[in-house]
Order: structure tokens, then C-alpha cells, then sequence
């Protein structure tokens, strides 16, 4: 009886230690190594707590920093009990076990899991360890389930407006793009962040802005100037100027109708 213990307790440890090495993988395909390209020693602090209530996918990113037209939306509901809800679409809802694997980055949900690029306000930026980039925003009700009962009204952007830069001072995160076929292409450089922390006056500030370059995330000092109806953006050899539609000091609306436009909150 003393030897079958013995016995348990090894397999048992053997069995622990080797999972920690195995890599997570998402329901039929390919395991992903989760802490590439992490430090050993570095370590993240996400809590599952952090994520409680429902997340509903507003845009979705080609590792190429390409714009993926979204037919499959992606849900997510996590529960104070530690179980988590998900659908794609239109499919079965799943329901599972939530949690949060070391180095504290990589979050389960159910039969998926993601590694945890950014928790900013209600806003969850997760990498499916495949091909995209999948970018969330927390809701009181999943559209899904507004379809039939509510009334979905949707802002529509016609008309250039004049903003003031005191009502663009902040920090302004984007969670949604909307793009034309064709309108976004590899060397597009993508707007993901921008920061206006100073000004001169209502038509000049500073700051710094983050965007895709390539394959990577890049962040510079930037200049913003606002031009009648356009905000321009000098970040070094970059330069940006899009027409304003929004600038409430709640959410900044910014683009070209037709080609790229940019939705963005405070934070």
C-alpha cells in the first residue's frame, strides 16, 4: 500500500511539472508556445476578477496589420464562480472553466485560450496565439442579444466637424476601425493609441502616438495640430491628416468616410 503511494505521489508530480511545460493549444489546431519571447523572470499580473462580466469583440487584426472583416463575432461572459461562457457567431454557446495560467498572461476560456495583450478600462486586447489579433470591448448586453428586442441605433458620419484640442486632450485608445476593401494594406501604418498630454492653444498640442508598423507595434513624440475640420498628426517621417466627425471628450471619431475611419474612447 506504502509503494502504491509512493507511486501516486511521483506520477503525480511527474504529470504536474510536464504540464507546465506543454503548450496550450485552442480546440483543433496546433499548440501555441505561450512565452515566446517572455523573460523567464518576467511576470504579469492580470487577475481573473479583472475580467468578470461580458466582452463583446469589436475588431479583429491580421498579424499583417491587416483589417479582418468580422463574420464570426466572438463573446465572451466570465462569472464570479470562475466558469466562463463563449460563442462565435451564431454557434453553441460553450461553457467551461476560466482562468489565468503563469506567467499571468495567458487567459482560458473554456476550450480557447489567448495570450492577455492589454487590459486598458473596457477595453481587452488578446492574441489567439494563431493568426489574429482580437480587440474587445466590456457591454451590459451582448448585441446578440439586443437583436429583435432593442432598437440598435448607430451613429452616422457624414459631415466633417471643428473640434477643440481641449476636447482631444487625453488619452485616446482605438477599439474599433472601419475599413474599405483594399483601403488597408501592409504598409498602411495603423493608429492603436493616441496620448495628447500638452497645448499651446485650441489648435495645437503634444504627445505621442502608437501605431502598427509592419509587424510590430512602434510608439513616437508627436505633434497635433487641428486644420478646420482635420486633425494632423507629425510623428517624426509620419504623418497623419483625417477629417474629425466626433470629439466629445468621451469619444474621438476620426477617418476617411469611405476608407479608413477610426473609432476611439478616453481612458
Amino acid at each position: 500500500m506504502q509503494k502504491f503511494i509512493v507511486t501516486s505521489i511521483c506520477l503525480f508530480l511527474f504529470t504536474a511539472g510536464n504540464a507546465q511545460q506543454q503548450r496550450i493549444k485552442r480546440r483543433g489546431v496546433t499548440p501555441v508556445t505561450t512565452n515566446s519571447g517572455i523573460s523567464k523572470n518576467e511576470t504579469f499580473h492580470f487577475k481573473l476578477e479583472d475580467f468578470y462580466g461580458k466582452w463583446q469583440e469589436v475588431s479583429r487584426t491580421h498579424k499583417n496589420n491587416n483589417i479582418v472583416s468580422i463574420t464570426d463575432t466572438i463573446y465572451l461572459f466570465f462569472k464570479d464562480d470562475n466558469k466562463v461562457e463563449t460563442r462565435d457567431g451564431s454557434k453553441t454557446i460553450i461553457k467551461g472553466e476560466a482562468a489565468i495560467y503563469p506567467p499571468g498572461n495567458i487567459l482560458i476560456a473554456a476550450a480557447d485560450s489567448y495570450i492577455i495583450i492589454s487590459k486598458t478600462g473596457e477595453l481587452l486586447v488578446l492574441d489567439d496565439g494563431e493568426t489574429f489579433i482580437h480587440t474587445f470591448k466590456k457591454v451590459n448586453q451582448f448585441w446578440s442579444e439586443t437583436v429583435g428586442k432593442v432598437a440598435v441605433s448607430q451613429d452616422v458620419f457624414e459631415t466633417a466637424i471643428h473640434p477643440s484640442m481641449s476636447n482631444l486632450k487625453g488619452n485616446w485608445g482605438v477599439y474599433r476601425r472601419q475599413a474599405a476593401p483594399g483601403a488597408v494594406d501592409a504598409k498602411t501604418l495603423l493608429i492603436k493609441n493616441l496620448k495628447i498630454t500638452s497645448t499651446d492653444s485650441e489648435q495645437k498640442g503634444y504627445g505621442e502616438v502608437t501605431f502598427y508598423n509592419s509587424d510590430k507595434s512602434e510608439t513616437m513624440p508627436c505633434v497635433i495640430t487641428i486644420q478646420d475640420t482635420a486633425v494632423e498628426i507629425k510623428a517624426g517621417v509620419n504623418q497623419w491628416t483625417f477629417p474629425v466627425y466626433k470629439a466629445d471628450g468621451k469619444e474621438f471619431v476620426f477617418g476617411t468616410i469611405g476608407k479608413l475611419l477610426y473609432f476611439a474612447k478616453s481612458f
